[in-house]
């Protein structure tokens, strides 16, 4: 009986250490093979900012195209009243932000509001206060913004 479980001691350690030895290896394939390979794959990630776009930021300017070019530019989706997903991302961004520093100043990161009708830009304003402030926050026509989505 002994021999018996020294063996199932055994088994388990291995498949233990080949588990935490197998897994860094699993987790490289996946994300080798979700991540773009080619800058043609790249663009599916990428979006075609349309000529037609014009929002309204947080502080009440007007964001256009051509203010957009010259700095890479991070759009992310959202809304205020979203629960978990938009803060935790926006928090992520700002975490990133510090951690570029000066640097950070050298993108351009966008919070665009799939909910118009309520996020206003007073409530735009309110909402971004809990994040870095560069982030911009826009807001405008729900043709403009479902164009952007596309």
């Amino acid at each position: 009986m002994k021999s018996w479980t020294s063996f199932r001691r055994l088994y388990l350690i291995i498949v233990a250490v080949s588990g935490f030895l197998l897994a860094p290896v699993v987790l490289t394939s996946y994300f080798w093979n979700v991540w773009p390979q080619t800058s043609e794959e790249l663009v599916r990630y990428t979006i075609q900012i349309p000529s037609s776009f014009e929002l309204t930021d947080q502080n009440g300017r007007i964001v256009k195209q051509s203010t957009l070019i010259g700095k890479p530019t991070v759009v992310f989706f959202g809304f205020s009243n979203c629960p978990d997903v938009c803060p935790t991302t926006l928090s992520n961004l700002t975490e990133l932000m510090d951690r570029l520093g000066p640097d950070a100043d050298r993108l351009n990161v966008l919070f665009i509001s799939v909910d118009p009708e309520r996020d206003t830009q007073e409530r735009l304003a309110s909402y971004l206060t809990s994040f870095d402030e560069r982030i911009i926050g826009l807001t405008g026509s729900s043709k403009v913004i479902a164009e952007m989505t596309k």
